[in-house]
C-alpha cells in the first residue's frame, strides 16, 4: 500500500485565455470595478464556454496588478484607427431656427 500523496484535484485548473480575458477585463473597466463586476462581465461574454467564481477573479486582480496596469497603459497609448478623410459624412437633424 502506497503511503504517498495523491494528486488528485477537485476542479481542473482554467485555460489561460481566462486568466487573459479576467486581466483584459479588469483593464477596461477600471480600478473601481471589482471582483464581482469582472465576474459579471465575463459571464456575459463567455457565459457558454467558461465560468469564473469572484474568489478565482479576486485572486487573478491581485497576482497580476502589474499587468493589469501594463494592459491598461496599452490602451492609453495605443494610437486610433485610420479613418480616411470625408470619408463619413453626417447630417443635422436641426431643419429651423430655434423658438425662445
Amino acid at each position: 500500500m502506497k503511503t504517498g500523496k495523491l494528486n488528485y484535484y477537485k476542479n481542473a485548473a482554467k485555460p489561460a485565455w481566462v486568466k487573459k480575458e479576467v486581466i483584459r477585463l479588469k483593464a477596461i473597466l477600471g480600478q473601481k470595478a471589482g471582483c464581482r463586476r469582472v465576474a459579471q462581465s465575463f459571464y456575459r461574454l463567455h457565459a457558454n464556454c467558461a465560468t469564473v467564481g469572484k474568489t478565482y477573479v479576486a485572486t487573478v486582480i491581485r497576482d497580476n496588478h502589474y499587468l493589469i496596469m501594463q494592459e491598461r497603459r496599452k490602451m492609453k497609448n495605443k494610437l486610433p484607427r485610420w479613418v480616411a478623410i470625408n470619408d463619413t459624412w453626417a447630417m443635422d437633424e436641426l431643419n429651423g431656427c430655434l423658438v425662445h
